[in-house]
């Protein structure tokens, strides 16, 4: 990521913006295996799901819902997927080293003059930051879509069987999720008054260094 040659090193965004890229790089890997675990159980539970429903045929508005949603939901599941494994093994096989470095050195000690310099190993680090930021972002927007197309089909299925039950686990999985929010916010240590305030003044600082950069880009401008 470039960074501005006249932003002072102590400049607060860029303390956070050094500790965001450190806390993503020790994430990444555990990001990876359990999108990975995720997206297989997805398809594993849709493919269960859908089998019954089409033997049922659409007798109802319920049943064609819940027969869409899981048919509708497989693919962007396989996507995830597919774009979480590529990822993973990619890191593992270098890809980038091998195919584009090798090329380019190849390519420049037979013919000098149309060879181009390897890309130096800062760069293909950046690249593989990049390629896995880019990734895991998009794998988060097909997930979220597949768990609200998965809970939706769902949701469909047992309001064929009876509207309370389908009522009950929606607002089972709402409080799930709620009790897992809890859950983490209660894990957190304790912050103490003066850790507080140091975090509201922090804040202040940022707010009032965004402000007065983008006023000196509207007035450049």
């Amino acid at each position: 990521m470039s960074r501005s040659s006249n932003q002072p090193l102590d400049d607060p965004n860029l303390q956070i913006m050094n500790a965001s890229e450190r806390y993503f790089e020790r994430l990444s890997p555990w990001l990876l295996e359990v999108g990975s675990w995720i997206f297989g159980g997805l398809i594993a539970f849709d493919l269960i799901m859908l089998g019954p429903l089409i033997t049922i045929g659409l007798v109802d508005r319920a049943i064609a819902v819940a027969t869409a949603a899981f048919a509708l939901v497989l693919p962007l599941d396989v996507a995830g997927l597919f774009l979480l494994r590529m990822v993973r093994d990619l890191e593992y096989v270098a890809a980038e080293l091998d195919l584009e470095n090798d090329v380019r050195q190849t390519i420049q000690r037979v013919v000098p003059s149309l060879g181009e310099r390897p890309t130096p190993p800062t760069t293909l680090d950046g690249l593989r930051k990049r390629r896995t930021r880019t990734t895991l972002s998009y794998s988060l927007g097909i997930l979220t879509l597949c768990v609200a197309l998965t809970l939706a089909g769902m949701v469909a299925a047992l309001w064929h069987l009876a509207w309370w039950i389908a009522v009950g686990f929606a607002a089972m999985a709402l409080i799930s999720l709620a009790l897992v929010s809890l859950a983490r916010v209660a894990s957190r240590p304790p912050i103490s008054a003066a850790e507080r305030e140091q975090q509201r003044r922090f804040t202040e600082l940022v707010t009032r260094q965004a402000k007065e950069q983008s006023k000196r880009s509207d007035e450049r401008a």
